[in-house]
């Protein structure tokens, strides 16, 4: 069949940089072009099982074209209640995760061990295995393989992507012996702008960009450390078509120079490497003009043992003045921890303010 890598080969519906659902247009050029530079950057290995959804561009793009043109073997998973149990039968070499996955597995990982009373155990031996590194001696396969276990026991690279993750999880893998690469991409990108090296890696940044396409700070302030931070900007092979049948929408979503606004709000440190800050249209306005960026804040908060799930956002303090606003969080508590370690077999409001 005659292939043209100009004209629209995917369509995929997203909500863009608003909240009006838009329909990507995504070229073979836009696809093949953003893999072929991914693909230097990861350490694949031959076997890799997928819980990614098909209509997402990480999981159609990264998690199986990308498998396919390297040749590598994807087992498709039935769904999340069997993914323990596929993990052990199929025993991926690598995988490619969005951070809920992750935190998942580190918050059962830490709750078996802390049953075991072997928490302390666990974190001493992570402190000498990386002293030991230091020095040229990789201990980690024999000393941490039960807590590899959970990942079928084969598994020796992830890569997280989709949403910001925990630099402490991916600290805490990479200790074990599972290195992770933190990555960021947008639809409208074929997904990927950046990714971190697999011989390179920066916790907390997504890496810099990839080869196809060039990325930029839109900003003219500076914060604490000198860097530019303001909203990510993007322009390459790999950026969009446009909208599907949405001129309005496509003409608002590039700059007079043709870069992509993301709406995603970073910085950049003087490698050229990327850090997330947050989402444009989430941040908080304090009213003295301080920028909050709620998914900072979410963070903090998820490393809280008892947190399952979190919400940041921003509420008048009082009706007259909608400026003047107080930062809040909704929690939803870890059931687990709670019945374990506070003695609740529920999560009654009055009981929890006691906590």
């Amino acid at each position: 069949a005659p292939i043209d890598p100009e004209v629209m080969a995917l369509l995929v519906f997203t909500s863009g940089t608003t909240g009006k659902g838009k329909g990507v247009m995504l070229s073979q050029r836009n696809i093949c072009s953003d893999l072929a530079d991914v693909i230097q950057f990861i350490d694949f290995s031959t076997r890799c099982m997928n819980v990614l959804p098909p209509h997402h561009t990480y999981g159609s793009s990264v998690m199986l074209i990308a498998h396919v043109m390297i040749g590598a073997e994807v087992y498709i998973s039935d769904g999340i209640k069997y993914v323990a149990r596929e993990l052990k039968a199929e025993k991926p070499g690598h995988m490619i995760l969005v951070p809920l996955y992750l935190e998942t597995f580190y918050r059962k990982i830490l709750a078996n061990v802390k049953e075991q009373g072997k928490e302390d155990i666990l974190f001493r031996m992570i402190k000498v295995s990386n002293g030991l590194r230091k020095v040229g001696i990789d201990m980690r396969k024999k000393l941490f393989g039960a807590v590899r276990a959970a990942f079928g026991g084969e598994v020796k690279m992830i890569i997280s992507g989709g949403a910001p993750i925990n630099p402490d999880i991916l600290a805490f893998f990479d200790a074990v012996g599972i290195s992770t690469l933190n990555g960021y991409g947008i639809t409208e990108c074929a997904p990927l702008t950046c990714v971190t090296p697999y011989y390179a890696r920066k916790y907390g940044s997504v890496g810099p960009e990839v080869p196809c396409c060039q990325a930029r700070i839109d900003g003219d302030e500076l914060n604490e450390k000198g860097y530019i931070e303001g909203e990510i900007q993007v322009k390459g092979d790999n950026v969009m078509l446009g909208y599907y049948k949405d001129e309005d929408a496509t003409r608002d979503a590039f700059d007079g120079d043709g870069f992509f606004k993301t709406g995603d709000y970073g910085k950049l440190d003087e490698n050229g490497v990327l850090y997330i800050t947050g989402r444009k249209k989430n941040v908080i306005i304090t009213a003295n003009g301080k920028n909050v960026f709620p998914e900072e804040i979410e963070q903090l908060i998820s490393n809280l043992p008892y947190v399952e799930e979190n919400f940041v956002f921003g509420l008048p303090r009082n009706e007259e003045d909608e400026r003047d606003l107080v930062i809040c969080a909704k929690i939803v508590y870890n059931a687990e921890y709670m019945k374990a370690e506070c003695g609740l077999d529920n999560k009654k409001e009055e009981d929890l303010k006691k906590i």
